[in-house]
């Protein structure tokens, strides 16, 4: 996912049949999201690069990915 410096995003996340996260930890972004849930979360990135993007409970099953801020 590329992403630009300083702009704000409105991301909306569904988990139809289990818990997931879109965490980021070195932005400090974490969104729960609930088996079944919709969540609308506000996030403006302040820091430039590539950062590593994990659901928390599957990252071992290989659900990551990449974030690009430029």
């Amino acid at each position: 996912f590329d992403f630009e410096l300083g702009k704000t995003y409105t991301l909306i996340f569904e988990a139809p049949g289990e818990f997931h996260t879109f965490t980021i930890n070195d932005l400090g972004i974490e969104v729960n999201i609930l088996p079944g849930e919709t969540v609308t979360q506000t996030v403006t990135f302040e820091q430039a690069g590539d950062f590593q993007l994990i659901c928390v409970p599957h990252e071992s099953l290989g659900m990551v990915g990449a974030v690009t801020v430029s």
